[in-house]
């Protein structure tokens, strides 16, 4: 499956993405002039994780909320994005299933964890981190 998710990654529309190994930018418009956000890819046992950092510990440390306890009762509302605290960050994740995975779903689980990762971001830090 790998090489078939990398040929995907190399295939991308590069007005949209920037890609680097497993790592890919994904950007919500004119490149340099809009929004933005990273999603490292990697394989699992039986799918795709999409990962991205939404925040880092100084944003985690103004929370009036428990960060972890925020990212559960967000993730009791969502599908396919969920959030998690990883050490002293929270990311946005999704893993899609290797099983009968085509080129647009793909692109779909990219493109929905850098948005709900980017929205985030903005509603946590009011500015465009990553």
């Amino acid at each position: 499956m790998a090489e078939r998710y990398r040929a995907w990654l190399k295939g991308l529309d590069r007005r949209v993405f920037d890609v680097d190994g497993g790592t890919v930018t994904c950007w919500f418009g004119p490149k340099g002039a809009s929004r933005k956000h990273v999603v490292r890819v990697h394989d699992t046992d039986d799918g795709i994780r999409f990962e991205a950092t939404v925040a880092t510990a100084r944003t985690l440390d103004r929370m009036v909320e428990d960060p972890a306890r925020w990212a559960w009762r967000r993730n009791r509302d969502s599908d396919l994005v969920g959030f998690r605290v990883v050490g002293r960050c929270l990311v946005a994740e999704a893993v899609a299933p290797l099983i009968g995975l085509t080129r647009n779903e793909f692109l779909v689980y990219l493109q929905a964890v850098a948005a709900e990762a980017d929205r985030m971001e903005l509603v946590l830090t009011g500015k465009d981190v990553q």
